[in-house]
Formats: structure tokens, sequence, C-alpha cells
């Protein structure tokens, strides 16, 4: 039988893989109202998880290696989830600084459409707001 706390860490780390890759599948959707939604469970899950794993390696008994051995398919799990996870959030970033940086640059002012330096009605350069990471 596994050790109530051993029990816990699987049941956070779980939870934990389950929270990151909504999350990733969201940013890849661009749903930001979804990723919104789910922020509170992903931090619940990210302080559970950490709570567990200080009970689970503080009890006595348990070594780093019988951890490991037992939650091995979970820790690859859980690689992947963080590394999808924080790779999908940094593409989002860079979309959302190139769009931003797009629309800073269709606004700036361009020197040829004033007179003698008096700023004039100018077109605003048409801007795509929408982008795909």
């Amino acid at each position: 039988m596994t050790h109530p706390t051993l029990q816990t860490l699987i049941a956070t780390t779980t939870t934990l893989i389950a929270c990151l890759n909504q999350e990733t599948a969201s940013v890849a959707l661009q749903n930001w109202a979804a990723m919104t939604d789910a922020l509170e469970a992903k931090r619940d899950a990210i302080h559970g998880f950490e709570a567990a794993w200080a009970e689970t390696t503080g009890a006595a008994g348990f070594d780093q290696a019988q951890i490991a051995r037992t939650l091995r398919t979970l820790w690859d799990q859980l690689d992947r989830a963080v590394t999808q996870n924080r790779d999908g959030l940094a593409r989002a970033i860079t979309t959302q600084d190139a769009v931003i940086a797009t629309v800073l640059h269709a606004l700036d002012e361009d020197s040829s459409l004033t007179t003698y330096g008096t700023p004039q009605n100018k077109p605003i350069r048409p801007v795509a707001l929408t982008t795909r990471a």
C-alpha cells in the first residue's frame, strides 16, 4: 500500500499537470478568457503540489530515490507539461510584443506628412490586430 503522503503527492502532481495542460491549450487557442478563469486553479495546484512535496520529503522513511522511482512517470509528464506551458506562454508574450510594436509603429508620426514641421491630418496605416503565435 502506498504511504498517504505519497498518495497526496501523486494526486497533487496529477492536478498540476492537468492545470498546466489546460492553460497551454487555452494559450494555443488564444482563449484568454479561459486562461484567466483557470488562473486560480493553477495557483491552487502549485501550492498543493508544493505542500505535498514538502510533506512527502519530510516524512520519516522516505528518501529521494524512493520517491523518484515511484513517481518517475508523473515526473516525465510534469516536465513535459511545464516545458510546453513555458514555451506557449513565451510565444504568447512574443506575439503580444509584436502586436504592440505594430500598433505603436502605425501610430508613430510620419514626418513626410507634415508641412514645415506642422503635423497634418494623416491617414493611419492599417494595422492587423490579430496574429497567431
